[in-house]
């Protein structure tokens, strides 16, 4: 019935707007104050709509956390995606680019990584039947975009570029220091004595040692069969007879 509600209110120009600033306004308290100390009134204050607007669109709090998470990686979820179609064959090419993207994420969208953060916080500590049925339907990152992971890397990994890691592996080594580094960098100060790291070659260069297969060993040439020095030979002149049995 939630579901319902939701969708008949964004079905109009206007309810969309007022969906789209409650979610906005919602995002950002959520990353500043975190679940519980941001409240209906303060998101209504921010957002520029009646509170009893708010409950049109979303049942409670949960509900309302739960859509705003969703965005939140949905926006993640496409940068891995774009990330992924730009160099598709080519391994370094692509994790470069998948950890550009995070990184790029953070800076275009600095509260998303703060509002995972809190928000799965909260839902991992709610103890009541209803915040567990929330707390599993709010998917991490690591789930959202290990799917993303396999789909490329599978046919790499059969071609014998990728190492044949699991998804799970692969988020460890390329996506989650890389999420990591990026929300960290939200927080450093700019200053004559703030640190400077090139973090994405450092990431960059971690993860292909890790994913990049092995360029195959230098094999010796072949001896060649009888048949093919027979014809070497017979092609470079006459063999005195003596020798013709060493071919």
């Amino acid at each position: 019935m939630a579901f319902q509600k939701t969708r008949a209110v964004a079905s109009t120009p206007k309810g969309a707007d007022t969906r789209a600033r409650i979610l906005a306004a919602a995002a950002r308290l959520f990353a500043v104050h975190g679940f519980t100390g941001t409240s209906f009134a303060m998101i209504g204050a921010a957002g520029g709509v009646a509170t009893g607007s708010i409950v049109h669109c979303f049942p409670d709090k949960a509900a309302l956390s739960a859509a705003v998470y969703r965005l939140a990686l949905d926006r993640l979820a496409a940068s891995v995606t774009r990330a992924i179609g730009r160099y598709p064959a080519d391994v370094p090419g692509t994790i470069d680019a998948l950890v550009s993207a995070c990184f790029a994420w953070a800076a275009a969208c600095p509260d998303d990584p703060v509002l995972i953060g809190r928000l799965a916080e909260h839902a991992a500590v709610q103890d009541t039947a209803a915040q567990n049925v929330a707390v599993q339907e709010m998917d991490g990152p690591q789930t959202r975009l290990e799917p993303l992971l396999e789909a490329w890397a599978q046919p790499l990994i059969r071609a014998g570029l990728v190492q044949p890691l699991t998804p799970a592996q692969l988020y460890a080594v390329i996506i989650a220091p890389a999420l990591c580094a990026a929300a960290a960098q939200l927080d450093v100060v700019d200053g004559p004595a703030a640190p400077v790291i090139g973090w994405k070659t450092v990431l960059v260069t971690a993860a292909l040692a890790a994913v990049q297969a092995s360029s195959p060993k230098s094999r010796p040439p072949r001896i060649a069969s009888r048949k093919a020095r027979l014809v070497s030979a017979k092609l470079a002149g006459p063999v005195p007879p003596d020798q013709t049995r060493l071919l």
